[in-house]
């Protein structure tokens, strides 16, 4: 059974002050019913973890839903396993033990509809919801198998290759960590030394240069080629996973900036905040927000950030001073 997002498991105790500079390497997507049911159908055929599957159980692709989508797979869970003749009970299983832990659900139910949901509306009505939660998160890719939201602009044609996409940088992304909490384990490492190294070159510096290091303790200690070859190509691929993901998620953003909702300085901070504590792998205070959102030289109002946290339902105080968004399963 998975419990959380490997990434989310990894930031604990000690490890927890590396989470800063996870943040930047984690990537965001918001999944509707369909895609879900579909790909859960897809496991259970081939008797094997999918693409998304593995992307989301690592953390590296932050998989959003929102509460509505959570109750609609689970009013036709059993339904939708008559229709495509798998077994009911193992389908409710892989839901409730595979995907319900690495998927966060937020409440976006206070949260208005924009103009440009005008046409959508009229089509599905049920379907805004998934559009307010994609606009929250500045435009998030939309994985949808619904021609309403394809047909209107809100979800790509295609939503398998952003699982293939995570499952490439989830894998590198991984084998990364797992080489620098080799490293700090044995004292190799020590966490100042690990955060520099997972932050190193570029934003992405985990991806390359915690392959790269795998494939140097593969070729020291196993000594194949093969093995280094197999992680170069890892590191390079989620070099261009990052690329694309990002690259869609500004095509989404511009997409539906365009009518969606005037940019006022609240929207914005609120959209940011949403953001930020969606790739965050711990909660965070009012504080550490505040700070993550400066640029040096300017932070948001911490009242003002307290204030859209007491707010708004997506956001859900998950410590006594940590704040997360939506709640995470336990």
């Amino acid at each position: 059974m998975v419990r959380a997002p490997f990434l989310d498991a990894f930031a604990q105790g000690e490890a927890s002050r590396l989470a800063p500079v996870l943040r930047p390497l984690i990537r965001v997507v918001v999944a509707d019913a369909q895609v879900l049911l579909r790909d859960m159908h897809r496991s259970l055929q081939r008797d094997e973890m999918t693409a998304l599957q593995v992307a989301a159980v690592t953390g590296f692709l932050r998989v959003c839903a929102t509460e509505e989508v959570k109750r609609e797979v689970e009013e036709h869970v059993r339904e939708f396993a008559a229709n495509t003749r798998v077994d009911p009970e193992r389908l409710g299983a892989l839901w409730r033990e595979v995907y319900v832990p690495c998927i966060r659900f937020v409440d976006v139910a206070d949260l208005p509809d924009a103009p440009a949901s005008a046409q959508l509306a009229a089509r599905d009505p049920s379907d805004l919801p998934t559009v307010r939660l994609s606009v929250l998160l500045r435009g998030a890719p939309l994985l949808s198998a619904d021609a309403d939201l394809i047909d209107t602009g809100f979800a790509p044609d295609e939503w398998l290759p952003f699982a293939l996409a995570g499952r490439a940088l989830g894998t590198a992304g991984s084998l990364g960590i797992l080489t620098v909490q080799l490293g700090t384990l044995v004292g190799a490492l020590s966490v100042e030394a690990a955060q520099k190294a997972i932050s190193a070159p570029g934003r992405a510096g985990l991806l390359a240069a915690g392959a790269a290091a795998a494939g140097f303790l593969a070729i020291r200690y196993v000594g194949t080629a093969r093995v280094k070859q197999q992680a170069s190509d890892a590191a390079r691929e989620a070099r261009n996973v990052v690329r694309l993901i990002t690259a869609q998620a500004a095509e989404g953003a511009e997409l539906l900036r365009s009518g969606l909702h005037p940019n006022s300085p609240q929207t914005a901070l609120l959209e940011a905040m949403a953001y930020l504590l969606a790739v965050s792998v711990v909660p965070l205070s009012p504080t550490e927000i505040a700070a993550a959102l400066g640029d040096g030289t300017w932070s948001p109002d911490i009242d003002a950030v307290d204030r859209l946290l007491r707010t708004h339902r997506c956001f859900v105080m998950a410590t006594p001073d940590g704040w997360q968004l939506g709640p995470r399963p336990v």
